[in-house]
């Protein structure tokens, strides 16, 4: 169970880092700003967020982004000790790898730059 966890968390992050490379820097958002693939259903808008959601707990200090961080993998931790104890069935491992990429989605951003950039 641990396995499949993990490798559904490991490929979504992967996913996720890529496409997003792959939008801010090969199609070029980050000077853009903004990419209408296909208007008005599908619109990529680059975005600096320095806090949580909507920008809540934006105050861009360096101990804010680090509490970010260690509550981000706090929550995967927690996660993963919860699937590992009471999950059952294929789909909890799965579930579990997928909030814990999600977790963890931002954390490379927010140590880079100090914000989790948003497409």
């Amino acid at each position: 169970m641990t396995k499949l966890m993990v490798l559904t968390a490991v490929v979504s992050f992967a996913f996720d880092q890529i496409s997003k490379l792959y939008v801010v820097f090969w199609l070029d958002l980050i000077n853009l700003q903004e990419i209408d693939v296909f208007a008005p259903f599908l619109n990529f808008r680059m975005a600096w967020n320095y806090g949580v959601n909507f920008g809540l707990f934006s105050g861009q200090s360096e101990v804010q982004r680090t509490a970010l961080i260690l509550i981000a993998l706090g929550i995967s931790a927690g996660v993963a000790i919860w699937a590992v104890r009471q999950g059952r069935g294929r789909l909890t491992p799965v579930a579990a790898g997928g909030l814990n990429w999600g977790a963890l989605g931002k954390a490379p951003k927010r140590v880079v730059s100090g914000a989790g950039a948003g497409v």
